[in-house]
């Protein structure tokens, strides 16, 4: 499997030093999921005060992003900062923020053979869970555990909602969000998107397998 790393790059030509503070998986040779969170992040940052005023910094489908595949980040990086001058680009086709979801697009020429299928297994308390991300900008963090809840959360205010969320004994940190969960086999039924910061353990949130194949689903009709 490979994750690739969304950057904020602001002021990309003068700053040629960067850090990693995103994750994405790839689902096919042009395609990537991540957080709706990480690309709103992205284009507002980039987006001028009229266009955040007139609320078109919200308007995500069809806006360009940078990121950076595996070769771009040096073996052994742990300072969570990585120094690259042609960062590749990506258009966001469709995202979700109900579901914190986002599907970018990328040329041809920037062709993975290595990503994952969605699982189709049934997802079960207290099932066996792998995490990869780049945890605090870190490249490749793994982490292991395992489900400990299927909730109905609100990402922003952890109330009850009808959003489906995996709860993870596998701790996650800022850096993981867009990442991917797996299954004991490598496959997918999850994408990072939240944490609990208040509570004295490892309470991550992933957006449920479900909601990523009705998610892609939707994608497939536009």
């Amino acid at each position: 499997m490979e994750t690739c790393r969304i950057r904020n790059s602001v002021g990309e030509c003068e700053l040629k030093l960067q850090r990693i503070y995103c994750s994405g998986v790839w689902i096919n040779k042009s395609e990537f999921l991540t957080a709706h969170h990480c690309v709103q992040s992205y284009v507002t940052r980039k987006s001028t005060d009229d266009e955040i005023e007139k609320g078109e910094d919200l308007k995500l489908a069809g806006k360009m992003i940078s990121f950076l595949s595996k070769d771009q980040v040096p073996e052994g990086n742990d300072t969570g900062r990585v120094n690259v001058q042609f960062p590749k680009k990506g258009t966001i086709v469709s995202f979700s923020s109900h579901d914190d979801l986002a599907l970018v697009r990328v040329d041809s020429q920037y062709y993975t053979d290595s990503f994952v299928k969605v699982s189709k297994e049934k997802i079960k308390v207290g099932q066996e869970i792998h995490v990869v991300g780049h945890t605090v900008g870190i490249p490749f963090t793994y982490s292991y555990g395992h489900v400990s809840g299927i909730r109905e959360h609100d990402r922003t205010t952890l109330s009850m909602s009808n959003r489906l969320v995996i709860q993870v004994t596998a701790p996650i940190y800022f850096g993981n969000s867009g990442g991917g969960l797996y299954t004991r086999s490598g496959e997918l039924i999850g994408i990072a998107s939240y944490m609990n910061i208040r509570a004295p353990m490892h309470l991550g949130f992933f957006a449920h397998r479900d909601a990523i194949q009705c998610f892609l689903a939707k994608c497939k009709k536009k």
